[in-house]
Protein backbone atom coordinates (compact mmCIF):
# COMPACT_ATOMS: atom_id res chain seq x y z
CA UNK A 1 0.00 0.00 0.00
CA UNK A 2 1.26 3.25 -0.95
CA UNK A 3 1.29 5.99 1.66
CA UNK A 4 2.67 9.00 -0.48
CA UNK A 5 1.94 9.98 -3.60
CA UNK A 6 3.98 12.34 -6.29
CA UNK A 7 1.32 14.93 -7.17
CA UNK A 8 0.57 16.75 -10.64
CA UNK A 9 -2.08 19.49 -9.43
CA UNK A 10 -2.67 22.66 -9.68
CA UNK A 11 -1.26 26.11 -8.41
CA UNK A 12 -3.54 29.24 -8.14
CA UNK A 13 -3.71 29.70 -11.91
CA UNK A 14 -0.46 27.50 -12.50
CA UNK A 15 -1.44 23.88 -12.93
CA UNK A 16 1.18 21.25 -11.10
CA UNK A 17 1.67 17.61 -11.43
CA UNK A 18 1.95 16.18 -7.78
CA UNK A 19 4.17 13.85 -7.12
CA UNK A 20 4.99 10.40 -5.82
CA UNK A 21 4.87 6.85 -4.56
CA UNK A 22 6.48 6.73 -0.87
CA UNK A 23 6.28 4.31 1.92
CA UNK A 24 4.40 1.26 0.19
CA UNK A 25 4.99 2.09 -3.18
CA UNK A 26 7.77 -0.03 -4.26
CA UNK A 27 6.38 -1.29 -7.15
CA UNK A 28 6.41 2.13 -9.09
CA UNK A 29 10.35 2.71 -7.69
CA UNK A 30 11.78 -0.77 -8.16
CA UNK A 31 10.22 -0.86 -11.53
CA UNK A 32 7.63 -3.59 -11.35
CA UNK A 33 4.02 -3.37 -11.37
CA UNK A 34 1.52 -1.38 -12.69
CA UNK A 35 1.61 2.45 -12.96
CA UNK A 36 -1.56 4.67 -11.38
CA UNK A 37 -1.70 8.03 -12.83
CA UNK A 38 -4.79 9.73 -11.28
CA UNK A 39 -6.04 13.12 -13.22
CA UNK A 40 -8.61 15.84 -12.94
CA UNK A 41 -10.90 15.56 -15.86
CA UNK A 42 -11.94 19.17 -17.09
CA UNK A 43 -11.22 21.49 -19.35
CA UNK A 44 -7.77 20.35 -20.54
CA UNK A 45 -8.61 16.76 -20.65
CA UNK A 46 -6.38 13.98 -19.71
CA UNK A 47 -5.40 13.31 -22.91
CA UNK A 48 -1.37 14.47 -22.29
CA UNK A 49 -1.46 12.13 -19.71
CA UNK A 50 -2.44 8.89 -21.70
CA UNK A 51 0.02 10.22 -24.17
CA UNK A 52 2.72 10.62 -22.01
CA UNK A 53 2.01 7.65 -19.60
CA UNK A 54 1.59 5.29 -23.22
CA UNK A 55 4.79 6.43 -24.67
CA UNK A 56 6.66 5.94 -21.28
CA UNK A 57 4.83 2.55 -20.80
CA UNK A 58 5.92 1.19 -24.10
CA UNK A 59 9.40 2.44 -23.44
CA UNK A 60 9.99 0.59 -20.00
CA UNK A 61 7.90 -2.30 -20.66
CA UNK A 62 5.77 -1.20 -17.80
CA UNK A 63 1.62 -1.09 -17.53
CA UNK A 64 0.51 1.88 -17.12
CA UNK A 65 -3.14 2.93 -15.75
CA UNK A 66 -4.35 6.85 -16.38
CA UNK A 67 -7.51 7.74 -15.41
CA UNK A 68 -9.46 10.66 -14.97
CA UNK A 69 -12.95 12.25 -13.34
CA UNK A 70 -14.53 15.36 -13.22
CA UNK A 71 -14.60 15.49 -9.47
CA UNK A 72 -11.40 13.46 -8.20
CA UNK A 73 -10.98 14.79 -5.78
CA UNK A 74 -13.32 13.09 -3.83
CA UNK A 75 -12.48 9.42 -5.33
CA UNK A 76 -9.10 10.45 -3.62
CA UNK A 77 -9.74 12.18 -0.55
CA UNK A 78 -11.04 8.15 1.21
CA UNK A 79 -7.44 6.83 -0.24
CA UNK A 80 -5.17 9.33 0.98
CA UNK A 81 -6.81 8.78 4.57
CA UNK A 82 -6.48 4.63 3.98
CA UNK A 83 -3.28 5.43 2.64
CA UNK A 84 -3.67 4.04 -0.87
CA UNK A 85 -2.67 6.71 -3.09
CA UNK A 86 -1.94 6.88 -6.50
CA UNK A 87 1.38 6.58 -7.90
CA UNK A 88 0.98 10.26 -9.86
CA UNK A 89 -1.87 12.47 -9.36
CA UNK A 90 -3.34 16.11 -10.64
CA UNK A 91 -6.05 15.91 -7.88
CA UNK A 92 -7.79 19.27 -9.30
CA UNK A 93 -9.16 22.25 -8.16
CA UNK A 94 -11.16 20.84 -5.11
CA UNK A 95 -7.98 19.10 -3.37
CA UNK A 96 -6.16 21.10 -0.37
CA UNK A 97 -2.86 20.07 -1.46
CA UNK A 98 -0.48 22.03 0.90
CA UNK A 99 -2.56 19.93 3.61
CA UNK A 100 -1.30 16.90 2.04
CA UNK A 101 2.11 18.54 2.03
CA UNK A 102 2.00 19.44 5.78
CA UNK A 103 0.65 15.32 6.83
CA UNK A 104 4.02 14.02 4.46
CA UNK A 105 1.50 12.45 1.74
CA UNK A 106 3.46 14.08 -0.78
CA UNK A 107 6.95 12.95 -2.43
CA UNK A 108 9.00 15.57 -3.22
CA UNK A 109 10.08 16.03 -6.95
CA UNK A 110 13.45 16.81 -6.26
CA UNK A 111 15.47 13.84 -6.75
CA UNK A 112 13.93 13.65 -10.43
CA UNK A 113 14.72 17.50 -11.25
CA UNK A 114 17.88 16.73 -10.26
CA UNK A 115 18.47 14.13 -12.74
CA UNK A 116 19.42 15.57 -16.53
CA UNK A 117 19.10 18.96 -16.12
CA UNK A 118 15.31 18.56 -15.49
CA UNK A 119 15.12 21.42 -13.04
CA UNK A 120 16.93 23.71 -15.24
CA UNK A 121 14.02 23.07 -17.97
CA UNK A 122 11.76 25.19 -15.51
CA UNK A 123 11.11 28.43 -14.33
CA UNK A 124 12.56 28.82 -10.89
CA UNK A 125 9.25 31.29 -9.59
CA UNK A 126 7.23 28.62 -11.02
CA UNK A 127 8.63 25.79 -8.99
CA UNK A 128 8.99 27.97 -6.01
CA UNK A 129 5.35 28.07 -6.02
CA UNK A 130 5.06 24.14 -5.19
CA UNK A 131 8.05 24.31 -2.60
CA UNK A 132 7.81 23.92 1.07
CA UNK A 133 10.83 23.47 3.44
CA UNK A 134 13.52 24.00 0.03
CA UNK A 135 11.77 20.41 -1.68
CA UNK A 136 9.64 20.57 -4.65
CA UNK A 137 6.43 19.23 -3.92
CA UNK A 138 4.43 20.08 -7.25
CA UNK A 139 5.07 20.68 -10.65
CA UNK A 140 3.84 23.32 -12.81
CA UNK A 141 1.06 22.08 -15.84
CA UNK A 142 -0.26 24.82 -16.99
CA UNK A 143 -0.91 28.72 -17.16
CA UNK A 144 -4.51 29.55 -16.98
CA UNK A 145 -5.94 33.33 -18.02
CA UNK A 146 -9.48 34.42 -16.53
CA UNK A 147 -11.28 37.08 -18.10
CA UNK A 148 -14.93 36.76 -20.52
CA UNK A 149 -15.74 35.18 -23.66
CA UNK A 150 -17.91 36.86 -26.14
CA UNK A 151 -20.05 35.45 -29.08
CA UNK A 152 -18.32 36.89 -32.16
CA UNK A 153 -21.17 35.89 -34.42
CA UNK A 154 -23.96 37.56 -32.88
CA UNK A 155 -21.55 40.79 -32.09
CA UNK A 156 -20.44 40.97 -35.87
CA UNK A 157 -24.19 40.18 -37.13
CA UNK A 158 -25.73 43.06 -34.86
CA UNK A 159 -22.51 45.35 -35.31
CA UNK A 160 -21.80 45.10 -31.24
CA UNK A 161 -18.46 46.73 -30.25
CA UNK A 162 -16.20 44.66 -27.91
CA UNK A 163 -16.53 47.15 -24.69
CA UNK A 164 -13.30 47.91 -22.65
CA UNK A 165 -14.85 50.04 -19.85
CA UNK A 166 -17.54 49.86 -17.46
CA UNK A 167 -19.99 52.57 -19.38
CA UNK A 168 -19.40 50.44 -22.81
CA UNK A 169 -20.75 47.57 -21.45
CA UNK A 170 -23.54 49.07 -19.78
CA UNK A 171 -24.57 50.52 -23.13
CA UNK A 172 -24.30 47.19 -24.58
CA UNK A 173 -26.49 45.59 -22.38
CA UNK A 174 -29.04 47.65 -23.24
CA UNK A 175 -28.87 46.89 -27.17
CA UNK A 176 -28.15 43.18 -26.24
CA UNK A 177 -31.59 42.85 -23.76
CA UNK A 178 -33.82 45.17 -26.98
CA UNK A 179 -33.14 41.92 -28.90
CA UNK A 180 -34.41 39.44 -26.48
CA UNK A 181 -31.41 38.19 -25.49
CA UNK A 182 -28.73 38.03 -22.17
CA UNK A 183 -26.17 40.13 -21.89
CA UNK A 184 -24.36 37.76 -19.24
CA UNK A 185 -24.25 34.31 -17.78
CA UNK A 186 -22.33 32.79 -15.20
CA UNK A 187 -21.81 29.59 -13.93
CA UNK A 188 -23.39 30.18 -10.68
CA UNK A 189 -23.04 27.00 -8.82
CA UNK A 190 -19.56 27.81 -8.39
CA UNK A 191 -19.23 30.90 -7.13
CA UNK A 192 -14.72 31.21 -8.16
CA UNK A 193 -15.90 32.46 -11.12
CA UNK A 194 -17.95 35.53 -10.48
CA UNK A 195 -15.15 36.15 -8.33
CA UNK A 196 -12.74 35.60 -10.67
CA UNK A 197 -14.86 37.26 -13.45
CA UNK A 198 -15.96 40.21 -11.55
CA UNK A 199 -15.02 40.94 -8.53
CA UNK A 200 -11.24 39.83 -8.54
CA UNK A 201 -10.60 42.33 -11.69
CA UNK A 202 -12.40 45.31 -10.67
CA UNK A 203 -11.02 45.07 -7.26
CA UNK A 204 -7.42 45.71 -9.24
CA UNK A 205 -9.23 47.86 -11.74
CA UNK A 206 -10.33 50.58 -8.72
CA UNK A 207 -7.64 50.09 -6.52
CA UNK A 208 -4.27 48.55 -8.56
CA UNK A 209 -2.53 45.44 -7.46
CA UNK A 210 -2.39 46.90 -4.11
CA UNK A 211 -5.76 46.58 -3.05
CA UNK A 212 -5.35 42.94 -4.68
CA UNK A 213 -2.29 42.17 -2.51
CA UNK A 214 -3.56 43.28 0.42
CA UNK A 215 -6.25 40.87 0.20
CA UNK A 216 -4.15 38.32 -0.44
CA UNK A 217 -1.54 39.23 2.40
CA UNK A 218 -4.68 39.25 5.04
CA UNK A 219 -4.61 42.93 5.51
CA UNK A 220 -6.84 44.02 8.48
CA UNK A 221 -9.64 45.35 6.83
CA UNK A 222 -8.61 44.64 3.12
CA UNK A 223 -11.94 43.10 2.68
CA UNK A 224 -13.51 46.12 3.44
CA UNK A 225 -11.76 48.74 1.36
CA UNK A 226 -13.12 51.16 -1.16
CA UNK A 227 -11.77 49.11 -4.07
CA UNK A 228 -14.18 46.19 -3.12
CA UNK A 229 -16.63 47.61 -1.89
CA UNK A 230 -16.87 49.68 -5.40
CA UNK A 231 -16.24 45.64 -7.41
CA UNK A 232 -19.18 44.53 -5.28
CA UNK A 233 -21.31 47.81 -6.00
CA UNK A 234 -20.69 47.21 -10.06
CA UNK A 235 -21.64 43.54 -9.65
CA UNK A 236 -24.21 44.36 -7.98
CA UNK A 237 -25.44 47.00 -10.75
CA UNK A 238 -25.36 44.12 -13.45
CA UNK A 239 -27.90 41.75 -11.25
CA UNK A 240 -30.34 44.63 -10.57
CA UNK A 241 -30.29 46.19 -13.85
CA UNK A 242 -31.39 42.38 -15.09
CA UNK A 243 -28.20 42.05 -17.56
CA UNK A 244 -27.85 38.39 -16.18
CA UNK A 245 -29.39 35.57 -18.14
CA UNK A 246 -32.40 34.44 -15.78
CA UNK A 247 -31.90 31.15 -14.05
CA UNK A 248 -27.72 31.67 -14.12
CA UNK A 249 -27.35 31.03 -10.06
CA UNK A 250 -28.37 27.54 -10.38
CA UNK A 251 -26.29 26.77 -13.92
CA UNK A 252 -23.08 24.49 -13.22
CA UNK A 253 -20.11 25.32 -15.48
CA UNK A 254 -21.22 23.18 -18.88
CA UNK A 255 -24.93 24.41 -18.50
CA UNK A 256 -23.88 28.34 -18.48
CA UNK A 257 -20.89 27.67 -21.14
CA UNK A 258 -23.54 25.57 -23.26
CA UNK A 259 -26.48 28.46 -22.81
CA UNK A 260 -23.29 31.09 -23.97
CA UNK A 261 -22.92 28.76 -27.12
CA UNK A 262 -26.63 28.75 -27.92
CA UNK A 263 -26.60 32.00 -27.99
CA UNK A 264 -28.57 32.90 -24.72
CA UNK A 265 -26.17 35.34 -23.71
CA UNK A 266 -23.47 37.15 -25.34
CA UNK A 267 -20.91 36.69 -22.96
CA UNK A 268 -19.60 34.52 -19.92
CA UNK A 269 -16.47 34.98 -17.54
CA UNK A 270 -14.52 32.10 -18.06
CA UNK A 271 -10.48 31.02 -18.13
CA UNK A 272 -8.74 29.67 -21.57
CA UNK A 273 -9.95 26.70 -20.90
CA UNK A 274 -13.60 27.13 -22.72
CA UNK A 275 -13.13 25.73 -26.27
CA UNK A 276 -11.50 22.67 -25.05
CA UNK A 277 -13.84 21.96 -22.16
CA UNK A 278 -16.93 22.90 -25.07
CA UNK A 279 -15.68 20.89 -27.52
CA UNK A 280 -17.67 18.04 -27.23
CA UNK A 281 -20.73 19.56 -26.91
CA UNK A 282 -19.86 21.97 -30.14
CA UNK A 283 -19.63 18.64 -31.66
CA UNK A 284 -23.26 17.86 -30.99
CA UNK A 285 -24.79 21.29 -32.46
CA UNK A 286 -27.10 21.17 -35.30
CA UNK A 287 -25.42 24.49 -37.08
CA UNK A 288 -22.40 24.17 -35.60
CA UNK A 289 -20.89 26.28 -32.69
CA UNK A 290 -20.09 29.78 -33.14
CA UNK A 291 -17.07 31.69 -32.97
CA UNK A 292 -16.04 32.85 -29.40
CA UNK A 293 -13.34 34.99 -28.78
CA UNK A 294 -12.06 35.87 -25.52
CA UNK A 295 -12.18 39.62 -24.08
CA UNK A 296 -10.30 41.78 -21.51
CA UNK A 297 -12.85 42.82 -18.77
CA UNK A 298 -13.87 45.99 -19.14
CA UNK A 299 -12.58 48.39 -16.80
CA UNK A 300 -13.56 50.35 -14.07
CA UNK A 301 -13.00 54.39 -14.49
Amino acid sequence: MKTRTILLSALVAVGALLAGCGGGGESAEAGKGKVEVVSFQGGYGIDFFQAAGKEWGEKEGREVDVWGDPRVWEKLRPRFVAGDVPDLAWPGWGMDYWALVYDDQLKPWDEYLDQDGWRDSFDPGLLKMGMHEGKVYMLPYHVNINGWWYNADLFQANGWEVPTTFDELLALNDKIKAKGLAPITFQGQYPYYMLAGFLYPWIISHGGIEAWNDIQNLKPGAWKSASVLEAARRTQALVQRGDFLRGSMGLNHTDSQAAFYDGKAAMIPCGTWLVSEMAEYAKTMPNGAPKVEFMAVPTLP
